[in-house]
């Protein structure tokens, strides 16, 4: 009777042992559609995280064109006004040209100069311009002069390596409507003593 009453729960857990890996089959493959929906949902919202962090990389990223200095391939100084009327232009580019010319100079009338230089003083001169004084923060800038008479009006324009221009307007510091920045004044010194240590100024 003993004998019986084990083979007999042994039978039974043997039956219930295959319905429950029937049941656990059949929930499996109940689920399976839904776990590969979420596993591509889960990829699909990976794959927009990581190109929304590139793209938004990319867009506070400068390029590298834009972060390079710039830099001067010509430069045009223009002079006039005064009692005497003057009316001077210095014209400097790279590598190593310099012409000075008087217009309607009591002292040389009509003339041009080529003044001597060469590339490092050209290439030194166009650097301090930008790097030390600033010139391309001014571009467009025009400084008027109050309504007297017998000052002098300063005109600069740059034609950049990478084809921009730049255009600074100014006057006597004395007759300007508003201040002059020192950067503008320091750069007309340097041109005035580029043309001085070479050559003898219209005026």
């Amino acid at each position: 009777m003993t004998v019986k009453l084990m083979k007999d729960k042994r039978k039974n857990l043997i039956i219930l042992t295959i319905i429950i890996t029937i049941i656990l089959l059949a929930l499996l493959f109940a689920i399976s559609p839904h776990l590969q929906t979420i596993y591509t949902t889960h990829q699909t919202f990976m794959t927009r995280i990581t190109n929304s962090t590139t793209e938004t990389t990319s867009a506070t990223t400068i390029p590298t064109s834009e972060t390079k200095m710039k830099s001067i391939k010509s430069l045009t100084y223009i002079k006039r006004g005064g009692v005497k009327g003057v009316y001077n232009i210095l014209e400097i580019s790279k590598p190593n040209e310099a012409i000075y010319t008087c217009i309607f100079s009591p002292r040389f009338g009509n003339r041009s100069f080529t003044l001597s230089t060469n590339e490092h003083e050209v290439d030194s001169l166009f650097k301090k311009i930008v790097n030390e004084y600033k010139i391309l923060d001014y571009n467009g800038k025009i400084y008027k002069a109050r309504h007297i008479y017998d000052y002098f009006t300063y005109k600069i324009f740059l034609e950049l390596e990478d084809g921009e221009t730049v255009r600074v307007k100014w006057v006597d510091e004395w007759v300007s409507e508003e201040p002059i920045p020192q950067n503008l004044i320091h750069i007309k010194e340097v041109l005035e003593d580029f043309i001085r240590q070479r050559t003898i100024p219209c005026e």
